[in-house]
């Protein structure tokens, strides 16, 4: 009975009112196509393309006694095409080619088809 003493009073429960409101339909404008307003924006998106050369594991020692004009071995062999990427994700393959008065490019030699799972990502 003393427990019943201390509890505290139940408190009344609030009547909650709602309100149904009808909303307006928007008319659609038939000189909008949805999807090309997207697919506009959509093709102005910035991607970054990067071309691997190759990869090699060292550890933390080797990497702090790094010295200018050493050379780091790779896992790519001469002449096997580099992997080509955009935002990290495997786009194709190519060779590396001169694009101009000093400057590299890339020859696209292939796509990576989009049935095909794609494993490797640039780190």
């Amino acid at each position: 009975m003393a427990n019943q003493k201390n509890a505290p009073a139940a408190k009344p429960e609030a009547k909650t009112t709602h309100e149904r409101v009808e909303l307006e339909i928007l008319p659609t404008s038939p000189t909008l196509v949805p999807g090309v307003a997207v697919k506009s924006i959509m093709e102005r998106i910035p991607l970054l393309l990067t071309v691997e050369l190759g990869r090699t594991n060292i550890t933390l020692k080797d990497l702090r006694h790094l010295r200018q004009g050493q050379v780091l071995a790779l896992d790519q062999l001469i002449g096997e095409p580099l992997g080509i990427f955009a935002n990290g994700q495997k786009l194709g393959l190519g060779e590396v080619v001169a694009a101009g008065k000093d400057q590299y490019g890339v020859r696209i030699t292939a796509l990576i088809d989009e049935s095909e799972p794609v494993e490797d990502t640039v780190a």
